[in-house]
C-alpha cells in the first residue's frame, strides 16, 4: 500500500486552470460536432423531401399526359371507325375525316408532351417508374382496354410505392 501511495504521488498533477479549459473546449468541440451532425441529417431529410415533392409533381404530370393520350386514342379510334364504316353517310364521313385531321394534329403535339412528361421521370427515377410509364403508354397505344387498365394500375402502384404512400 505504501508503494501505491508513492506511485500516486509521483503522477503529475493537472493544473486546475488547464482542467477547466480542457472541459470548456471539449464541451465546445462536442457541441460543434453534434451541430454539424444535426445539420447534415437535416440536409438529408430536406433533400429527400424535395425529391419526393418533385417526383410527385412529375408523376402527376405524366399521369395527366398519359390519360390525354388514352382519351385521344379512344376518340381517334371511334373517328377512324366512322370514316371507314360502310354504314356511315358521306356527310358523316366528311365530318369524321375533318375530326381525324384534328386528332392527328393533337397527337403530334401530345407526342411531344409525352416526351416532356417522361424527362422528369428519367431524372428523378427510379427506373421502375420509367418502365411502368413506358409500359402504360405502350398499352394505351393498343386497342386492348384490359391491358391499358392493367398497365395504368401497375404505374399507379409503382408511383405509390416510390412515394411511400400506404394504401
Amino acid at each position: 500500500m505504501i508503494l501505491s501511495a508513492a506511485a500516486a504521488s509521483s503522477a503529475p498533477a493537472i493544473d486546475p486552470t488547464f482542467q477547466i479549459l480542457l472541459t470548456v473546449f471539449g464541451a465546445a468541440l462536442v457541441t460543434a460536432l453534434a451541430g454539424f451532425a444535426g445539420a447534415w441529417l437535416q440536409g438529408r431529410r430536406e433533400h429527400a423531401r424535395w425529391v419526393r415533392e418533385r417526383r410527385y409533381d412529375a408523376y402527376v404530370g405524366a399521369m395527366q399526359v398519359a390519360e390525354r393520350w388514352r382519351h385521344l386514342r379512344a376518340t381517334g379510334n371511334a373517328t377512324v371507325a366512322t370514316v371507314t364504316s360502310k354504314d356511315a353517310s358521306e356527310a358523316e364521313r366528311a365530318v369524321a375525316l375533318g375530326k381525324l385531321g384534328d386528332h392527328i394534329e393533337v397527337a403530334e403535339s401530345l407526342r411531344a408532351d409525352v416526351s416532356d412528361a417522361a424527362a422528369p421521370l428519367e431524372l428523378l427515377g427510379p427506373a421502375s417508374v420509367v418502365d411502368a410509364f413506358n409500359a402504360m403508354t405502350d398499352a394505351y397505344g393498343s386497342d386492348d382496354e384490359e391491358a391499358s387498365e392493367t398497365a395504368s394500375t401497375a404505374f399507379i402502384a409503382t408511383m405509390r410505392k416510390t412515394l411511400r404512400i400506404d394504401e
